[in-house]
């Protein structure tokens, strides 16, 4: 009912110094060392920072989400020391190590709560109930009920170093000597601190959705009529909320595997076909709940192979 609407204003502002600096230095021919240093920020989503608040009912589940308007952006201070070796025309070989001081990170801090003492109106709970097609003794205000809203955290370290190759089969005779081959590691170790609605810090855990292990691999194939690629990439399991819901001790997704592919062939000046084929091996989106010992199924979503046939005419 917009008649029962109230407008809310907040105001907030921060001031940030973000230096960058960047060298590059080549010691010997096609041999470059890299360093750099910069301080960056990113800012919470705007559902995170809109004075809002939303309440909802699923199933036996009464949920009020919050945002936090006064949130502050993360901040990071990022180090980056790398070699890169360019041994033949496109073909590479790097290295790189990283650090990065993460400060004043957002998270969500989740309690149970008796509706009385949120200050909201029985309106918005009876509504909720109505919407989701419970009883209205289920979302009265003498119950508890799940708040969740965003807060700065203190932040923490995260380290870590990245291996690239690309190597195009320019040695090979004939028609292999189009293949070529991408490929790269990435290892990481992160350690944030998490708190708990009295502001203490709960529990120190790596960041969230961030895999400690991931790869990369493409096959590619081109020539002046067409071009192709395989490509697979791999992340290892990676928590998506630290302090778990509804008494768990936190959430994550297991890892996946995708293998994608691209196809295209130019038939003339004006005319190209284009095929692209996506999570060829039918990957699921596998979440768990309990612990990393103790992992309980809570969403298993598949959403299938995708597979797209493109046209394209060039004007002349």
């Amino acid at each position: 009912n917009t008649a029962n609407r109230s407008y809310i204003t907040v105001e907030h502002d921060y001031s940030d110094t973000l230096p960058a600096l960047n060298l590059s230095v080549e010691p010997i021919s096609d041999l470059f060392v890299r360093a750099s240093y910069s301080e960056g920020i990113s800012r919470a989503g705007l559902g995170s920072i809109v004075p809002a608040v939303n309440v909802s009912v699923a199933g036996t589940n009464r949920t009020i989400t919050g945002a936090n308007p006064t949130l502050e952006p993360t901040k990071a201070k990022s180090y980056d020391l790398g070699v890169e070796w360019y041994f033949s025309e496109e073909g590479l070989v790097g290295l790189t190590v990283f650090k990065k001081e993460i400060e004043s990170h957002v998270q969500t801090v989740r309690t149970q709560v008796n509706y009385l003492d949120t200050g909201l109106p029985t309106e918005a709970a009876v509504n909720a109930c109505a919407s989701a097609g419970r009883p209205v003794t289920e979302c009265n205000t003498s119950v508890d009920w799940s708040f969740s809203a965003p807060v700065n955290g203190p932040g923490g370290d995260l380290d870590g170093y990245e291996i690239s190759y690309q190597q195009p089969f320019t040695f090979l005779p004939g028609f292999w000597s189009n293949f070529g081959f991408i490929g790269s590691f990435t290892h990481v170790e992160s350690d944030l601190d998490y708190l708990n609605t009295a502001g203490l810090v709960q529990k120190t855990r790596p960041l969230v959705g961030l895999s400690d292990e991931t790869y990369a691999a493409t096959i590619y194939y081109e020539n002046d009529k067409f071009n192709g690629r395989v490509s697979l990439a791999n992340r290892s399991n990676y928590l998506t909320t630290p302090v778990g819901r509804e008494g768990n001790d936190e959430e994550g997704t297991n890892s996946t595997t995708n293998i994608d592919a691209s196809f295209g062939y130019q038939v003339n000046d004006q005319w190209k076909v284009t095929l692209e084929a996506l999570n060829l091996t039918d990957e699921v989106d596998d979440q768990w709940v309990g612990s990393e010992s103790e992992q309980r199924l809570s969403y298993y979503h598949s959403t299938g192979r995708q597979f797209n046939l493109g046209v394209q005419y060039k004007f002349n």
